[in-house]
């Protein structure tokens, strides 16, 4: 009786997600950067997001940044299960659907069978492949859907748990809720993800978390948000990690001229003992083109934001050359201290390729030698900063 039960609420909850949907698509506006740098930026770290547990669902929510076909998904999870591992396991799916006014329709393009088991005992990366590939239409909404579509026991809790994070970046003069994809730096208005629950409001609603995902294209391209990690460095030579310095090696495509730099920062607490300090630094002419300009004062307030100041002189990024960012401060830390964040991924294809820099994150004990570093389980880091 158990069973059975468990088997129509299955059946009653896939036709709930497909009730009062209509097939609309809605073009979102992709704009591309106008600045040097990297404006995907978060002050929290992942949160949970649910799917499987009757009746849950969840969708992850984005737009597709050209006509192409997609080859490939890749999603992350942290957990496929709670309250113990049920002896039968329970089987996941995942559907491709349209958008409608930020919630999926009933319109499926494609479905996957995820299966089940071990597969979902931990933490990681999962990939789907779409044989043959569907052509994706540029600046239009897609939905990834999750729910569970086997579960048979009232003990047991299924659930593919997707991480996101609660507040995504572009602080720049810009509203919060905006969303960055990293590589490109395009806002993608419609970014985010949503969520079905029966028990609480019976319908699809959008949630405010930036999701964690990539596509894969057939031409070789990703798209998609590859950070998984959160981490804050304090400039303090008390407390850990006794960073005098943080940088950012980058590189332009182009030649542009900049007039401004800055970097998402904050004061921590307190009253530091030295100021915040911001340069730049060109490696192949192994030259300063601005060093140690205040980005902040003890007196600066705690919130966070990307502060920025003018340079002495507008400069010119060459695409031939490589440069550094370096942030520093010899502030010891016991009164008080700044703080500077960055966001992190594995450094596997096709996290990297996701990536604004990939690995792009220097450090500095002493102000004079910079080292690159897995600074966190094979984690590699980008800093939020800008030139402009």
């Amino acid at each position: 009786m158990r069973q059975t039960k468990s088997i129509l609420m299955i059946a009653m909850f896939a036709l709930a997600l497909n009730i009062g949907q209509v097939a609309v698509t809605s073009p979102q506006a992709l704009s591309p950067s106008k600045y040097v740098g990297n404006k995907f930026v978060v002050v929290r770290g992942t949160e949970d997001v649910r799917a499987g547990w009757l009746p849950e669902a969840a969708s992850i929510r984005f737009t597709s940044p050209k006509t192409g076909d997609l080859l490939r998904i890749y999603y992350w999870i942290t957990w496929g299960a709670e309250g113990g591992w049920p002896s039968d396991a329970p089987q996941y799916r995942m559907e491709l659907r349209t958008n409608n006014k930020l919630i999926p329709t009933n319109i499926k393009l494609a479905t996957f069978d995820l299966g089940g088991g071990s597969i979902f005992k931990s933490a990681g990366w999962r990939n789907v492949t779409l044989n043959p590939p569907i052509t994706l239409t540029a600046a239009t909404t897609y939905h990834l859907v999750f729910y569970v579509t086997k579960w048979s026991h009232t003990t047991y809790h299924p659930r593919i748990v997707l991480n996101a994070f609660k507040l995504s970046g572009a602080y720049f003069g810009a509203p919060d809720h905006t969303a960055i994809i990293p590589k490109t730096q395009w806002v993608d208005s419609a970014l985010g993800m949503a969520k079905y629950d029966a028990n609480i409001h019976d319908a699809w609603v959008p949630i405010d978390q930036t999701p964690i995902f990539i596509l894969e294209y057939t031409d070789g391209t990703f798209h998609g948000q590859p950070y998984t990690s959160l981490f804050m460095v304090s400039f303090s030579r008390a407390t850990g990690p006794n960073a005098v310095g943080v940088g950012q090696e980058f590189s332009v495509s182009s030649n542009r001229i900049v007039n401004r730099v800055g970097a998402w920062v904050r004061k921590a607490y307190g009253t530091p003992d030295d100021n915040l300090y911001i340069s730049l630094y060109d490696k192949t002419n192994n030259a300063y083109l601005a060093k140690n300009l205040v980005l902040l004062t003890p007196s600066a307030k705690t919130s966070w934001n990307f502060y920025k100041v003018l340079l002495p002189s507008p400069v010119t990024l060459e695409s031939t050359h490589n440069y550094r960012l370096e942030v520093t401060s010899s502030n010891y830390g016991v009164n008080g201290c700044y703080e500077i964040s960055m966001v992190g991924s594995r450094y596997t294809t096709p996290e990297i390729a996701a990536t604004i820099y990939g690995n792009g994150a220097t450090m500095s004990m002493d102000g004079a030698t910079w080292m690159k570093e897995p600074y966190l389980n094979g984690t590699f880091w980008d800093l939020g900063f800008i030139l402009a």
